[in-house]
């Protein structure tokens, strides 16, 4: 399954599909999480995999969240959080 959202509006959010669907989306809806890229819509992307229905949220493949998250230079990168 796939899902784009903003904390105010959900773009796209399949059933089940493939993941070449689900691959094709992620492409697709990247310009426009770039351009939400803030705090007050704190987008979410993400493409799960191993579901049984389409409500069954298994795993994730692949994940872009505001909350964990950066963008530079046009590419995402996980912030890995460390105790200090």
């Amino acid at each position: 399954m796939f899902q784009y959202a903003t904390k105010h509006e959900i773009f796209e959010n399949t059933n089940l599909i493939t993941l070449e669907e689900a691959e094709a989306l992620w492409d697709k809806w990247q310009k426009s999480l770039k351009e939400n890229w803030d705090e007050f819509s704190r987008p979410q992307m993400v493409i799960w995999q191993d579901c049984d229905s389409n409500t069954a949220y298994h795993s994730t493949l692949k994940e872009i969240d505001y909350s964990d998250c950066v963008l530079e230079n046009g590419t995402f990168y996980h912030v890995k959080k460390t105790k200090i």
